[in-house]
């Protein structure tokens, strides 16, 4: 059986729901999952100013193709500020001290 690492795990999880795009902030907590994504070419990041802008961008992004849109935070404080999208068909995770929730 072959180990792979969770950041790997992550970008599977993507390209196996199909998502094409990713939007959000590199952090210290989600450099792995860049690592990751870099050897993915079929899933492209979109780098963003602010949390906000992720999950509004994923979510029109899921309206407008009907594809899975992806958006994620790298801290606590920045999911608080980050509305949710509840008509959007959006995987989002946020890593935080070392954990991360779907």
């Amino acid at each position: 059986m072959e180990t792979i690492t969770a950041s790997q795990a992550i970008v599977d999880v993507l390209r196996a729901e199909g998502v094409r795009h990713v939007f959000g902030l590199p952090g210290a907590h989600v450099l792995g999952i860049y690592d990751a994504l870099h050897a993915a070419p079929e899933v492209r990041h979109i780098l963003v100013c602010y949390e906000q802008a992720a999950a509004s961008l994923a979510a029109a992004s899921t309206q407008l193709t009907g594809e899975p849109g992806c958006a994620w935070s790298v801290a606590a404080r920045a999911r608080a500020r980050t509305p949710p999208a509840p008509d959007a068909r959006c995987l989002r995770w946020v890593a935080s001290r070392g954990r991360s929730w779907w």
